[in-house]
């Protein structure tokens, strides 16, 4: 799956995706997000190069190495609004995607609000 389509928005995002491209910053993300990562100064680490590969690793080593660098979320975090969106739109519950997703279905309805989707309520009866 590409991720061409997302784009970082905290300053450490742009960073590292001008120097891996966003497909590395996206699996960069999934092993190593919400945390700092201390990049080493010559060889990268094994779970570096395992996590974005050889290339991308020995790049981010060239220009970050020696310092702690702040792995974000928030290009994750667009991908699975994505999916809760599509989600919804093929018919599925917010029940269903927060068992999906392992959040809560309250935080689900707050992210499809703030995406202009509109969740479902139950009517009331007429009266």
């Amino acid at each position: 799956m590409s991720y061409e389509k997302y784009t970082p928005s905290s300053v450490w995002e742009k960073d590292i995706a001008e120097v891996i491209g966003i497909d590395g910053l996206v699996a960069l993300e999934k092993a190593f997000g919400a945390r700092y990562l201390y990049i080493t100064l010559q060889q990268p680490k094994p779970d570096l190069v395992a996590a974005i590969g050889q290339e991308a690793a020995t790049k981010l080593t060239r220009i970050f190495g020696g310092e702690d660098i702040y792995v974000p979320r928030v290009v994750l975090r667009q991908i699975r609004n994505d999916h809760l969106e599509e989600g919804k739109n093929a018919g599925k519950t917010v029940h269903e995607l927060a068992a999906q997703f392992s959040i809560k279905s309250k935080r689900i309805i707050t992210i499809l609000k703030e995406r202009g989707e509109h969740a479902r309520t139950k009517r009331r009866p007429e009266q």
